[in-house]
C-alpha cells in the first residue's frame, strides 16, 4: 500500500511549544536560580567582609604587643620577633601577669593571668585573642582599638586607674619610708658588722669558708627592733607569735604603717576597692622548725 504521511500545521506548533517548555525554563524557576547565585555572591562578599575584620584586630592586638614590649625593653619595635617566645624578651611570672592585665584592660575583657603561658608567642596570641573575644559577652571593637593606640602619651587617665596613697617599709637602717628615702638620698651603705645584741661574732667567726659551724663573714644588713612585735595589738597570743616567722610579725606591722602613713582605719576600707601589695621572700625559720 502506497501512502503519504502529512504534518498537521496546528501539532507542530504545538510540539515546536512543548520543546520551547522543556528547554527554557519557567518564569517561577528563574527567580530561585537568579536568588541562588545572589546568595552565593552575598556569601562570598560577607566571608571577605569576616576575614577583613579579623585581619584588622589581630593587625591592631600585634601592634599593641609589639610596642608595649618593645616599651619594656627600650629598643626599636621592629626588633621584635612575633615568632620568639615571650620569655625571650625577659618577661618573667610577674611581668607575664602584669601584660596580661595590662592587655585585658585595653581591650575592655577579663583575660587569664597565664595566657602569655598558654599561648607563648605574639604569633600565637594574637589569633586565639580575635576568635576567644568574637564569640565571648565581649565585644571587640577595632575602631575603639585603634583610636586607642594612637591616644597620646598625656591622656587623662582612666577609671581604672591605680592611686598609692600609703606605703610601709622596713630596710636595715631605715624604720620607715622616710628613712628609707633619706639613706637612698645621702648614699648611706646600711651593711654594718653584726650586733652583739644578735650573736657573738667572734665565736662564729672563721675566714676559711669551709670551716664547719663557722662563719666566713663579719657583715650584714640588720633590722632594728625585731623582738619589739605587740602580739595583743594584733590580737595574737604571745604563745603564737613566740613561733610566727618573724617576717610574719613584720609583714603585720608594715601593713598597719602602710594604713597609717595613708590615714585610713582599716574598718572604713571593708568592701572599698583597695588593696595592700607586699614584697617578701625566703622561708629559713619555717624550716629551722621542721628540723626541731
Amino acid at each position: 500500500m502506497v501512502g503519504e504521511w502529512r504534518t498537521n500545521p496546528e501539532s507542530k506548533v504545538e510540539s515546536q511549544r512543548r520543546a520551547e517548555e522543556v528547554e527554557t525554563p519557567s518564569q517561577q524557576e528563574l527567580p530561585d536560580k537568579q536568588q541562588q547565585s545572589s546568595s552565593g555572591r552575598n556569601n562570598g562578599s560577607q566571608q571577605k567582609s569576616v576575614n577583613q575584620e579579623f585581619h584588622k584586630k589581630a593587625q591592631a592586638i600585634q601592634a599593641w604587643l609589639v610596642c608595649k614590649i618593645a616599651e619594656r625593653l627600650g629598643v626599636n619595635p621592629q626588633d621584635i620577633d612575633v615568632q620568639q617566645p615571650f620569655s625571650r624578651y625577659g618577661l618573667d611570672s610577674v611581668a607575664a601577669v602584669s601584660l596580661s592585665g595590662e592587655l585585658g584592660d585595653w581591650l575592655g575583657a577579663s583575660l587569664s593571668p597565664t595566657l602569655v603561658y598558654d599561648y607563648p608567642t605574639i604569633e600565637a596570641l594574637v589569633p586565639h585573642l580575635v576568635e576567644e573575644l568574637a564569640t565571648s559577652a565581649d565585644s571587640l571593637d577595632v575602631n575603639a582599638l585603634e583610636e586607642t593606640e594612637t591616644e597620646p602619651k598625656d591622656a587623662k587617665p582612666s577609671d581604672s586607674a591605680v592611686a598609692i596613697i600609703g606605703l610601709g617599709c622596713r630596710f636595715p637602717g631605715a624604720k620607715d619610708a622616710t628613712a628609707f628615702w633619706e639613706l637612698l638620698r645621702d648614699g648611706v651603705d646600711a651593711i654594718t658588722e653584726v650586733p652583739a645584741a644578735r650573736w657573738d661574732i667572734n665565736a662564729l667567726y672563721n675566714s676559711e669558708p669551709a670551716t664547719p659551724g663557722k662563719m666566713s663573714t663579719r657583715w650584714g644588713g640588720f633590722l632594728d627592733q625585731v623582738d619589739q612585735f605587740d602580739p595583743h595589738f594584733f590580737a595574737i597570743a604571745p604563745r603564737e607569735a613566740e613561733r610566727m616567722d618573724p617576717q610574719q610579725r613584720l609583714l603585720l606591722e608594715v601593713a598597719w604603717e602602710a594604713l597609717e602613713n595613708a590615714g585610713l582605719a582599716p574598718d572604713k576600707l571593708a568592701g572599698s576597692q583597695s588593696g595592700v601589695f607586699i614584697g617578701i621572700s625566703t622561708n629559713d625559720y619555717l624550716r629551722l622548725q621542721f628540723e626541731d
